[in-house]
């Protein structure tokens, strides 16, 4: 109703000034300003533990050293090493599983916390 009040009566340009100056005011009140520069900190999965993450990297790197050389035996220590990071990370998440699974009548907040993550959907992946 207030818009239609700057609106009725007057020439075209005069309308379009009176609505723009109002919108740009109104959006400057109502919405909240982001704040520029802060960064969202990618965070490993809680159940991933500094062993497993280990592995990964060195996965990653024997990885990159083949697609250098395209030799076998660089492939052959690429297929070890990621051999050696899938069964960390299995063995770290059957680790937290098992251990969260123990604490549950002592710290019910950090299963209810993993079931909510497992609840939803999401896709994370090692780089």
């Amino acid at each position: 109703m207030f818009i239609f009040i700057l609106l009725t009566n007057k020439p075209l340009t005069e309308a379009w000034e009176n609505f723009t100056k109002e919108f740009t005011k109104l959006t400057d009140e109502c919405i909240p300003k982001s704040r520029g520069g802060v960064k969202v900190e990618r965070r490993k999965p809680l159940c991933i533990n500094g062993i497993a993450l280990t592995k990964v990297k060195n996965k990653q790197q024997f990885f990159r050293r083949y697609l250098e050389t395209v030799e076998g035996k660089d492939y052959d220590a690429f297929a070890k090493a990621r051999n050696q990071a899938k069964w960390a990370c299995r063995r770290a998440v059957r680790d937290f599983e098992r251990n969260n699974a123990k604490e549950t009548k002592i710290n019910s907040k950090v299963f209810y916390a993993y079931a909510r993550s497992k609840m939803k959907t999401e896709y994370w992946r090692f780089k």
